[in-house]
């Protein structure tokens, strides 16, 4: 039996192993979201947070009031503006997670630039 138990704690460490390999992929999503706070780009950074306060705000208060509504009419304007809602919200994420990826791409170019510039080989990531 505990042939199998440490055929399982291998199993597992290989998987954990990958988890954690994954997560500095991880650790690189957060220094951009903490360099959107800090860059050139914080006023829209703050405007993107606001925008999706106001928007889920929006949303939850168009859901309740679907809920209470008592004639159709009511019932498909709400649903309607829940609908518009949760629209806005999805490109708004959208259009910031563009803006994130766009710095990190600018940042391995720099540092692909530095590398060259002082002679190495550029490293390959995957």
């Amino acid at each position: 039996m505990s042939n199998l138990d440490d055929e399982i704690r291998s199993a597992l460490q290989a998987d954990q192993d990958k988890l954690l390999k994954d997560d500095d992929d991880l650790e690189a999503y957060f220094e951009s979201l903490k360099y959107m706070f800090r860059g050139q780009t914080r006023w829209f950074t703050w405007l993107h947070v606001l925008a999706m306060v106001v928007l889920i705000s929006l949303t939850v208060t168009s859901a309740i009031q679907f809920f209470r509504a008592e004639d159709t009419r009511s019932m498909i304007a709400w649903a309607t503006g829940f609908a518009v809602c949760i629209i806005l919200e999805g490109i708004v994420e959208l259009y910031f997670m563009l803006l994130i990826d766009k710095h990190s791409l600018r940042w391995e170019i720099k540092q692909l630039q530095l590398q060259i510039a002082a002679g190495k080989q550029p490293e390959v990531t995957q």
